[in-house]
């Protein structure tokens, strides 16, 4: 392994942590599946998306389990023994705070580009619309990438509003810009792409403004051209979604396994709650579904 330059160096002293270990990794020359199963083969059940997580910052290493996995990601990664977990910031907060079912605060975003982004765009510390129903459709190309999704919401007003603000997250992004399309029930006012964040902020105007306890629908289908392949699709639900169906439609190639997953808010690791099946097409469908991530991985 060549020496660490000025830079890279003051990475590994200073942090942030996901920064230094997407080095690590790309200095090792490992891809996420690899380093996926070397983790497996010591005892250490992580996902690829967790790991894509950790080395973007959408979450951090938390939990016995995941703080022992970094301790054999420093030796896989010949790294010294404290080098990475050293990095590691204060737990998220839990608790009430943790809990609330409103939207989340901008502090539940530090870490990955979206706090920057949403200063600039002047997003506000909450939406002010609850989604009631989501249904969320992706289509994976015939080399296993994301081409694009579709996805269909009744959202309530939790006090007068006429405009949201919605993130969208991207494994393996390309940098075009996604491009938005098929849209009914709103306009696009501002946007912007982090291309190395794989991050999508957008703030939408319904076509009616709307009252507390009114309800809009929206439909959107969101492009991704050149992006790479990916390994599962998520759905965010802040608070208790009423009706919730993620589905995967594969147009090529078709997977070998795959299976439905949860991750509790504020929880650093998916967790597999069933096996679906594995064709052309494949869904989770859950009637008021729990804060947290829900969508579908899958194996080749």
């Amino acid at each position: 392994m060549s020496a660490p330059t000025n830079d890279t160096a003051e990475v590994f002293r200073t942090g942030p942590f996901h920064e230094a270990l997407s080095l690590a990794v790309s200095r090792r020359g490992l891809s996420l599946d690899r380093l996926r199963g070397m983790l497996a083969e010591r005892g250490v059940v992580v996902s690829r998306t967790t790991l894509n997580h950790w080395q973007t910052g959408r979450s951090q290493p938390e939990r016995p389990e995941s703080l022992r996995g970094v301790a054999i990601l420093e030796d896989l990664l010949r790294l010294a023994p404290g080098e990475l977990a050293g990095l590691l910031g204060s737990p998220r907060p839990r608790g009430r705070y943790a809990s609330d079912l409103a939207e989340p605060t901008l502090r539940l975003w530090r870490g990955y580009g979206l706090a920057d982004l949403a200063t600039r765009m002047r997003m506000p510390e909450r939406n002010t619309l609850r989604r009631v129903v989501v249904d969320a459709r992706a289509e994976i190309g015939p080399s296993g990438e994301l081409n694009r999704w579709r996805t269909r919401q009744v959202m309530r007003a939790t006090e007068p509003t006429d405009s949201w603000f919605d993130a969208t997250f991207v494994d393996q992004p390309h940098p075009t810009r996604p491009e938005i399309v098929d849209i009914s029930g709103f306009t696009p006012r501002q946007s912007e792409w982090d291309a190395r964040n794989g991050l999508l902020l957008a703030e939408y105007k319904l076509d009616e403004e709307l009252s507390r306890g009114e309800t809009a629908v929206v439909e959107h289908t969101t492009v991704f051209p050149g992006h790479g392949p990916v390994d599962g699709y998520e759905v965010v639900a802040y608070h208790v979604v009423h009706a919730l169906t993620v589905q995967a439609v594969f147009t090529g190639r078709r997977p070998a396994r795959c299976f439905a997953i949860f991750r509790a808010k504020n929880a650093d690791v998916d967790t597999d709650t069933a096996e679906l099946s594995a064709g052309a097409e494949t869904h989770i469908t859950l009637a008021n579904a729990p804060m947290g991530t829900h969508g579908i991985r899958w194996e080749w």
